[in-house]
């Protein structure tokens, strides 16, 4: 699914591209990983918290949903192509 952010313009400003997943990396509606293909946001907007903003999108439609992973940017050599993956309730700071 791609779920986007719009500016007062009704430009897009931010996008994401995510799937659900189960615990074995199969799509799964119901499942608990989050796994997101692609994300943009556009530079004027970056430190805008518009990070969040976009994760929180997904998780109005998958609140059962408690990880999110994604592959490390290839230019990345410190870490090469790694998958990264935290929880969900750490990258918006909830209780």
């Amino acid at each position: 699914m791609v779920d986007s952010i719009k500016d007062k313009s009704g430009r897009i400003v931010g996008y994401i591209e995510w799937s659900l997943r189960n615990k074995f990396g199969i799509e799964d509606m119901k499942g608990e990983y989050g796994w997101i293909g692609d994300i943009w946001i556009h530079e004027d907007f970056r430190r805008n918290g518009l990070i969040r903003r976009l994760i929180k999108l997904p998780r109005k439609r998958a609140p059962n949903a408690e990880y999110v992973y994604w592959n490390r940017a290839k230019y990345m050599t410190k870490h090469g192509k790694r998958k990264s993956q935290y929880s969900i309730k750490d990258i918006l700071k909830e209780n």
